[in-house]
């Protein structure tokens, strides 16, 4: 799996830098605006239903193909409130072109409808590799469409195609390359009622999930000009790999790992204190690479243009050490079907945003109101250990000194790159490896684990060659 998400990073890593000489950061502003638009219709329309044919135990043609059902008419619905809510969205951020964006944006919301629920399945029942292949494929043709309508056109359209390229061609292989049921259109009332059942606070959560998840984006669109905008966008894309990653591994592997052993009713505890043991040393250490050695990846791979995203990938860096916390306590949550702490912890760092974000933007400027989006995901993480508590999983005390682990190895190798006077690669390399050096050294146990599984792969490949 990591394999496979390392090459989609560079793939979609290599794009964008290609795209940023190909556009201007005007177009990257435009793009998040359309993205967040897109992406809050979608949450708002949220049924959950891949995550009801993941959590429920029926698997019958009768219920799969409901939820293909429901799930097609959603993409018709959200469609259709991309024609009516265009002008005023565009209205609101002083931008004509997004007029006329938007309703082309939303035929990959459409499109998106009818994708197989062989894809759900096949994530349930944790056969990821084609589905890995599948997405690689999709990421390949959505980036050679952007850059060839990038390089054509020099215009923000470019990425518009590239857009609606990958929900065509996801859309299309699902049915063509995933083993499982061929979908048909069926409606069958007991199915409809238990998805629309569990949907009911799918969609409470995902409301609210959309309002704190792109709050800040929200935010800084209505306050800074597009193209400052489209920095900002360029640094959350370098930031949000490392939390990307453990987002996929905790909703593909141990969402559906934990939902099977909610449901043979063993006592899980031990098992998410290792998992989340050798997941919290991938993602600090993705963190702190970002950390220090974040200002220089700007000035090496972007142009001047995009300068200013050298502090603001620093900042957004410590952010994702909370972020992963969440996204795995997240899985572990909605394995046991409480919706509502999902709500919850979202609708708490929704009130952070709110309150925060924009006082502090309008007092104290645009870094410090970055510093309160790095510690929103504080209060959510809060809320998800008290709902943790409730199933008798206490993980704030390990998940406490792992965040002073953190902060000791991030700050000596802040510390050791301010004593070398360089921001030079020798330099950055030396801090990152002190820092790199101290977090392992305080996370043994997970680095033993990683080296085991290692061992065992080279192992079984020697095996399988000797064959």
């Amino acid at each position: 799996m990591a394999v496979g998400y390392g090459s989609a990073q560079v793939i979609r890593f290599g794009s964008n830098l290609v795209l940023t000489r190909l556009l201007f950061p005007r177009a990257f502003g435009l793009m998040l605006l359309l993205n967040v638009f897109i992406q809050g219709l979608q949450m708002f329309s949220d049924l959950g239903v891949g995550a009801s044919i993941i959590q429920n135990k029926r698997s019958d043609a009768a219920f799969l193909n409901t939820a293909w059902t429901i799930q097609i008419a959603r993409g018709l619905f959200l469609w259709l409130l991309t024609l009516l809510l265009a002008w005023p969205f565009s209205a609101m951020y002083g931008e004509p072109q997004l007029m006329w964006m938007l309703p082309v944006a939303g035929l990959a919301a459409l499109i998106d409808g009818f994708v197989s629920t062989a894809m759900n399945t096949a994530n349930r029942d944790l056969r990821l590799a084609r589905l890995q292949i599948l997405e690689l494929g999709v990421q390949v043709l959505a980036a050679l469409v952007m850059i060839a309508g990038a390089w054509a056109t020099r215009s923000v359209w470019a990425l518009l195609a590239g857009m609606i390229a990958a929900s065509a061609a996801r859309t299309i292989l699902s049915h063509l390359v995933l083993p499982g049921l061929r979908n048909r259109l069926h409606l069958e009332r007991e199915a409809a009622a238990s998805l629309l059942h569990f949907g009911k606070w799918v969609f409470a959560s995902s409301v609210v999930t959309f309002l704190a998840q792109q709050g800040d984006r929200l935010v800084f669109g209505k306050m800074l000009p597009l193209a400052r905008l489209g920095v900002y966008n360029i640094a959350l894309s370098l930031c949000e790999a490392p939390s990307a990653l453990i987002s996929t591994i905790s909703f593909r592997v141990f969402f559906p790992l934990f939902s099977e052993m909610r449901r043979s009713s063993p006592d899980i505890d031990a098992a998410y204190r290792r998992a989340s043991s050798a997941l919290a040393l991938l993602s600090g250490a993705g963190a702190l690479g970002l950390i220090v050695a974040g200002p220089l990846l700007t000035s090496l791979l972007y142009d001047s243009r995009y300068a200013e995203a050298s502090w603001i990938i620093r900042l957004l860096a410590l952010g994702i050490w909370g972020n992963s916390l969440v996204h795995f306590t997240s899985s572990l949550v909605l394995a046991g079907g409480r919706i509502k702490w999902l709500a919850a912890a979202n609708g708490a760092r929704l009130v952070w945003l709110a309150t925060t974000v924009p006082v502090a933007f309008r007092q104290w400027g645009f870094d410090i109101a970055i510093v309160l989006v790095v510690l929103s995901d504080l209060p959510r993480y809060v809320v998800l250990g008290l709902g943790c508590r409730r199933d008798g999983l206490h993980i704030f005390r390990s998940d406490i000194s792992r965040t002073a682990a953190f902060g000791a190895a991030a700050g000596a190798g802040l510390v050791a790159l301010q004593a070398m006077g360089s921001k030079g690669v020798v330099p950055v390399a030396i801090a990152c490896a002190v820092s790199l050096a101290i977090w392992v050294g305080c996370n043994l146990e997970a680095a033993r684990w990683y080296v085991a599984k290692a061992r065992a792969a080279v192992a079984s490949r020697r095996a399988s060659g000797r064959r």
